[in-house]
């Protein structure tokens, strides 16, 4: 940390004492810099037992595009 903080002071940044105090490696360990993230799960111990909780009820039937009731039609043209 000394040596980053003496890089900086000698490229010409006024790093003061009361800024260094500041600074802890521990707060910019969870950044990653990178860009690379990675996302891996643990692997089960062991398969998970299937649901015995039933799926909800529905309290509508599904939405097919259509009507459920459809209104006669007027006949068109002369009858």
């Amino acid at each position: 940390m000394d040596a980053a903080v003496k890089q900086i002071r000698k490229g010409g940044f006024p790093a003061t004492d009361a800024m260094c105090a500041r600074l802890s490696p521990i707060a910019y360990e969870h950044i990653n810099f990178l860009g690379r993230c990675a996302f891996t799960a643990p692997t089960p111990r062991r398969a998970c037992a299937p649901s015995t909780t039933p799926p909800p009820r529905r309290s509508h039937p599904p939405n097919t595009g259509q009507a459920r009731h459809a209104l006669p039609r007027a006949p068109v043209g002369p009858a």
